[in-house]
């Protein structure tokens, strides 16, 4: 019978969840994550990284944004048009 742990710690959280000590410590700081003070541990909950993991927290997730278009020599060249006049 294997035992899971209920309670993780900050960096146990972050390496779950893919992310930096200081974003799970932001995260904390929204209530975005949930822990608990073990004496002088914070201790996240499982449930609250799962949920955490699953989107339900309230940010929603913006698709990355395309860079811009530059506009050159390159693009004349795209269009049809001569480098030089």
């Amino acid at each position: 019978m294997t035992l899971e742990k209920l309670l993780y710690t900050r960096e146990m959280a972050a390496e779950i969840l893919s992310l930096s000590v200081r974003a799970i410590d932001y995260y904390l700081a929204r209530g975005e994550l949930v822990a608990k003070l073990v004496g002088r541990k914070v201790l996240i909950t499982r449930a609250s990284v799962l949920a955490f993991a699953r989107g339900d927290h309230p940010e929603p997730v913006k698709p990355p944004s395309k860079p811009p278009r530059r506009e050159g020599a390159g693009a004349a060249l795209a269009n049809g048009e001569s480098g030089s006049n």
